[in-house]
């Protein structure tokens, strides 16, 4: 997934139960386990969320599971607040997938 290249919400672009559509956008899988900058990042994606008006649960970065709960990507609230933080969405997809 490309930075700024990609559409929907962080949500929808990480949580996705095809595997072979995740790998065609993103050309890999996430990189497992996750690092510490990458789950720095995903905090600090649901800090940003909650400050514009939604409560993400707490990223799951066990490396089994979706990051966020299904769905999330469909909830209004969740969506508005994402269009806040697509910095962040962005630099987690990177860390996360390795992609520019």
């Amino acid at each position: 997934m490309r930075a700024g290249g990609g559409s929907g919400t962080l949500a929808s672009r990480i949580h996705n139960a095809d595997y072979r559509t995740v790998l065609k956008d993103c050309g890999r899988p996430p990189r497992l386990p996750l690092s510490a900058t990458a789950i720095t990042i995903l905090h600090a994606y649901t800090t940003c969320i909650a400050e514009h008006g939604y409560k993400l649960p707490t990223p799951n970065t066990s490396g089994n599971g979706p990051v966020f709960p299904a769905g999330t990507d469909r909830i209004r609230g969740y969506r508005t607040a994402a269009k806040s933080c697509i910095s962040i969405s962005d630099a987690a997809l990177r860390t996360m997938y390795g992609a520019a």
